[in-house]
């Protein structure tokens, strides 16, 4: 992967092989990089994901066709980068009540900061994370502003889970 666009990474997966021996059942650059237009300026690559844990132990590709949040008992590890704030969402993306991608998801976001740093924007302030970084997410209302002048790139595993604050 490049410094600064996502367009891919290696993934390798184990299995087992038609003897029953543990071996390499994928060896790819997975390239699937996913957008969305509501989300401008945010791409994800989906590496596994699986419908409910514990998580199914085969030889399949379980990264295809992951959901963006998953169900109650599922789980995603994607790799994702958010572009700089363009001019025109600078302000709008500085406050809980004007950003419009607040979300509070019942996910539990385990995100680590590979690379660039971003603002992670609440109802009750914001933090600013950097590159080392880790940040767990529990169900919060929250958003994402990248303050900075390059992409900020972060490794997540989403968990679903169910509310129990609040």
């Amino acid at each position: 992967m490049s410094d600064r666009t996502l367009t891919g990474c290696r993934r390798v997966v184990t299995g087992l092989d038609g003897s029953g021996k543990s071996s390499v059942m994928i060896d790819t650059m997975k390239r699937d990089v996913q957008t969305m237009a509501a989300l401008p300026g945010f791409r994800w690559l989906d590496l596994w994901a699986v419908e409910a844990l514990p998580g199914p132990v085969s030889n399949g590709d379980l990264a295809d066709g992951a959901p963006i949040f998953p169900g109650t008992r599922g789980a995603v590890f994607r790799i994702f980068e958010i572009d700089p704030d363009t001019a025109e969402q600078a302000d709008l993306y500085r406050s809980p009540d004007t950003h419009p991608l607040m979300n509070d998801e019942e996910t539990l976001d385990l995100i680590y900061v590979m690379s660039g740093e971003i603002h992670v924007v609440f109802d009750g302030g914001e933090t600013r994370l950097t590159a080392g970084d880790t940040f767990v997410q529990q169900g919060t209302r929250h958003a994402w502003s990248n303050r900075s002048d390059v992409p900020c790139r972060m490794l997540a595993v989403v968990v679903g889970g169910e509310k129990a604050l609040g």
